[in-house]
């Protein structure tokens, strides 16, 4: 059973890029768990 969640990053700051980068590496621990889809690998 899946069961799934969509997430969006628009981060109001300066740092927005650090913010974005910290934001894709935190399921980094859990990634063979996960599965993980992006626009791109949809769009395909």
């Amino acid at each position: 059973m899946f069961s799934g969640a969509q997430l969006s990053l628009s981060p109001m700051s300066g740092s927005f890029v650090g913010i974005i980068l910290d934001a894709v590496r935190a399921p980094d621990p859990y990634r063979d768990r996960l599965r993980i889809e992006t626009a791109a690998e949809i769009e395909r």
